[in-house]
């Protein structure tokens, strides 16, 4: 996935293109194998807790990936996020096709990784009827630059790019930190 990413990233690629290649590395996988992966893959350090807190403190929690439905869905389980926003996958009685559904190419497919991150996070908002300025955005990539300016707090978390901190009102490098910037 790594390397089909930085095709994406090197080839310019569009986002669909991307997401067209990558969604045929799961042709024929079983659905129950790979939630049973993603069952047995620890959740980031203290991801738990700070949602935990953060809904004690009567925040709501969502979650957009550019991931696939397959292995979003078992992490969003086990966190106790029921908004979420992610790439469907085709499936036929239990296999994976390799084809992303038409329901995800119409949400999904773009030219650029930033509109379709955008797209998804004003779905997010409707669904949550929470005003963007009244969110926090925790990112970890570039691909949220133009959401990053549209959220009430911009967080990079460990970013992969240097270039992310120029988007963002600070980086954190521990998701506690999160509960810190909140009080």
């Amino acid at each position: 996935m790594n390397t089909l990413y930085q095709s994406y990233t090197k080839e310019r690629l569009t986002f669909s293109q991307y997401l067209k290649k990558a969604a045929v590395l799961f042709k024929g996988k079983k659905v129950s194998d790979i939630e049973e992966i993603c069952n047995s893959l620890p959740v980031q350090d203290y991801s738990d807790e700070v949602i935990k807190a953060l809904r004690q403190r009567k925040f709501q929690v969502a979650l957009v990936s550019n991931a696939f439905m397959p292995v979003v869905e078992p992490f969003c389980k086990k966190l106790g996020i029921t908004t979420y926003d992610a790439i469907g996958l085709e499936k036929k009685d239990g296999i994976l096709t390799g084809n992303v559904t038409e329901e995800s190419k119409n949400k999904w497919f773009t030219k650029e990784q930033d509109e379709a991150f955008k797209k998804s996070f004003q779905r997010i908002l409707i669904k949550t009827k929470v005003k963007a300025i009244e969110t926090i955005m925790v990112a970890n990539a570039i691909g949220w630059k133009t959401v990053l300016g549209i959220v009430g707090m911009a967080l990079a978390y460990k970013p992969e790019q240097k270039e992310l901190k120029e988007y963002v009102d600070k980086t954190i490098h521990v998701l506690p930190e999160i509960l810190a910037l909140v009080e």
